[in-house]
């Protein structure tokens, strides 16, 4: 370690711009859902946290894999999950034509299969 290195710099240095691997949060690793075939598409750049129902106080942070999806013609109201609105909690299945679908239709065993759920405020895959 130089000088001007102390362990607070080290471990900012080392952490900071990365995501939060499981085995910190103590739940399981992510799992990505498999968009092959559909018209969603991953945004390149992962997140580090979704801001919480408190704030930044009571953020979550976003696991390896975790990502924003791309749904044609929708544009989300937030560009990243750091700074999604903490009051507005809102979540939706899409299928694989990009459609958000309802509960009734989630449950309708006759309707298409859902793909991914996002926030619907920043796009983060949420299950």
């Amino acid at each position: 370690m130089s000088p001007s290195t102390t362990p607070w710099t080290l471990a900012i240095t080392t952490f900071i711009g990365r995501p939060a691997p499981a085995r910190f949060t103590g739940r399981r690793p992510f799992q990505r859902p498999d968009l092959t075939g559909t018209v969603l598409r991953e945004h390149p750049k992962q997140g580090l946290w979704h801001r919480g129902p408190e704030g930044l106080m009571d953020a979550q942070p976003i696991m390896l894999g975790q990502r924003v999806i791309r749904v044609p013609g929708r544009v989300w109201p937030v560009p990243r999950p750091e700074e999604c609105p903490s009051q507005d909690r809102r979540v939706a299945w899409f299928d694989a034509a990009g459609q958000e679908m309802s509960e009734s239709e989630v449950a309708d065993l006759g309707a298409p299969e859902p793909v991914v759920m996002l926030c619907l405020n920043c796009g983060l895959q949420l299950g």
